[in-house]
């Protein structure tokens, strides 16, 4: 499973330098908290019934800044119930942040998430990906998609 996440991080990071796509910024914050582009990935294991997501912010329209944070809202694969929120302070300079979240065994949808990226700025809500909604992701694909 890690190997596929790590695997998973990689494709995205190339992704990332091949589409140098500038969008139109919808934060409510610096540029350091306008989320460009972004995806994520769902390993499921089905041995335990297990699983990790990771969400990637593949794009900042600047470099991490201090007094920023991260949320990701982690639904179930139609968008109706949340099942798990994961928290994570920026660190400065950073390009392509990652949160991540663990299910433990008997816990994980075997059908996949749906996911809710969040920035913060010193605690206030700056941009959100998608701007509406939730972003799906099926289990163990090699993901795909913009979230932004």
């Amino acid at each position: 499973m890690k190997r596929f996440l790590l695997m998973l991080v990689a494709a995205f990071a190339a992704a990332a330098v091949v589409a140098g796509s500038v969008a139109a910024s919808d934060a409510k914050g610096p540029p350091c908290t306008n989320i460009v582009s972004g995806t994520a990935g769902y390993a499921y294991d089905s041995s335990d019934s297990s699983g990790t997501l990771q969400a990637i912010i593949l794009e900042l329209g600047a470099p991490a800044c201090a007094g920023e944070s991260y949320a990701v809202e982690i639904y179930d694969i139609g968008g109706a119930n949340l099942l798990a929120t994961a928290y994570q302070d920026a660190v400065p300079g950073e390009t392509q942040p990652t949160i991540s979240y663990s299910f433990a065994a008997g816990t994980a949808p075997p059908d996949g998430v749906c996911v809710v990226v969040e920035t913060f700025y010193k605690k206030h809500l700056s941009d959100r990906g998608p701007d509406s909604g939730c972003f799906p992701v099926p289990p163990n694909e090699g993901g795909g998609g913009n979230y932004a």
